[in-house]
């Protein structure tokens, strides 16, 4: 039978000492609209914060903490793990109970902490659910340590293949300097255009829920065209543009906006339709392996091109003609698909992983549904 106290019965601090293994940090994050992509505990002073990350904790030695971090030091009632494992799974209901301080910033009012309701089993449950919980996390850590991992071992192949340092060919033939103008003029790329429609370009309210795949920059995940939670056009709609038409086998790079996204586009459809942010490459797979150009496009060697040309300009964009400057390494035929092969490898098995952590986060998330209503 479960046992129903409030938080007010644990010792709940700020800005004191913690002791070993028995205290909580609770720490409130925001996201700042105006600077994406930065975190900012507690205190923050923008005019616009919507509340983005919620922290919490367990000390593992004996620390100090200033006013913007909660503590919670749990009674004899509880197991530590159990509590955290709980406060975890209410994240959400912490972040709702957040208030504006009057200055732009947020805090987690401690009296409101304290009136919060946790639900206890007996000691024994406590610890065996925290226990499972705990193997669980430990399982999604190992599963996102292997993921890092593979991406940095790939990261580092690719440094090595585009810089030569490991080849394919037993042969001493150095990669090809080539401009992507110049392998257009070769034929290597057979198409090279943007999805820049003009007056065509589709309003909000002509998008469906089925027809042709509308793609986007934020489409392109992991080297791949994600069509899953794409945008669609009818057929009739679709029908009417000229260009930025992309087939399967293109390779498709993300120029405007968000730059630097690629994805190899593998569907069963006949075509889809290119947003303004995308650029499509259509390689003669005679000359140029497409699967050798995206790897090539992931590297540290392109990304420097585009970058630089970032850089340079005040709008985050990369147009098509400045892309034809571009130049990539091409080696021999033979040499862009053993090493397209090779690469595709470690792909795969980044696949496998980055599923396994899914899928454990998936079932934890529903465990602490169920555990923690």
């Amino acid at each position: 039978m479960l046992a129903r106290i409030r938080f007010g019965r644990y010792a709940v601090n700020k800005g004191v000492r913690a002791e070993l293994n028995v205290a909580f940090f609770i720490e409130v994050s925001y996201f700042i609209h105006k600077y994406q992509n930065i975190n900012i505990i507690s205190r923050v002073f923008n005019s616009a914060l919507t509340p983005f990350k919620f922290t919490v904790g367990i000390t593992g030695r004996d620390v100090a903490f200033n006013q913007d971090v909660k503590s919670i030091s749990v009674n004899g009632e509880s197991f530590s793990d159990y509590v955290f494992q709980w406060l975890k799974a209410k994240q959400h209901r912490l972040l709702s109970m957040v208030v504006g301080t009057g200055i732009g910033a947020g805090k987690l009012e401690t009296q409101d902490l304290k009136n919060l309701i946790v639900e206890l089993p007996s000691l024994p449950e406590q610890q065996k659910i925290a226990s499972f919980l705990t193997a669980v996390d430990k399982k999604i850590e190992q599963l996102t340590r292997k993921k890092e991992l593979l991406e940095q071992y790939k990261k580092g192949v690719m440094q090595k293949i585009f810089s030569q340092a490991i080849r394919f060919k037993d042969d001493n033939d150095n990669f090809k300097k080539v401009s992507i103008k110049s392998l257009i003029d070769q034929k290597a790329i057979i198409s090279h255009l943007d999805g820049n429609h003009g007056a065509l370009y589709p309003r909000a309210e002509e998008f469906s829920a089925d027809g042709v795949p509308y793609i986007t920059a934020n489409d392109l995940i992991d080297g791949k065209v994600e069509l899953t939670d794409c945008k669609y056009l009818p057929f009739e709609r679709a029908r009417q543009f000229k260009k930025g038409i992309a087939k399967t086998g293109d390779v498709l790079f993300a120029h405007n906006a968000t730059v630097g996204p690629v994805g190899l586009l593998e569907t069963s459809l006949e075509y889809v339709i290119l947003s303004t942010t995308v650029t499509y490459f259509r390689c003669n797979d005679k000359k140029l392996n497409n699967r050798y150009l995206l790897y090539f496009f992931q590297s540290e060697f392109f990304i420097r091109q585009y970058s630089r040309v970032m850089y340079q300009s005040t709008r985050n964009q990369v147009p098509i003609t400045t892309q034809r400057q571009f130049y990539i390494y091409l080696p021999e035929i033979e040499e862009q698909q053993e090493i397209a092969t090779f690469l595709s490898s470690i792909d795969k098995k980044l696949t496998i992983v980055k599923t396994q952590l899914t899928q454990t986060q998936n079932f934890k998330k529903g465990l602490l549904q169920k555990m923690f209503v």
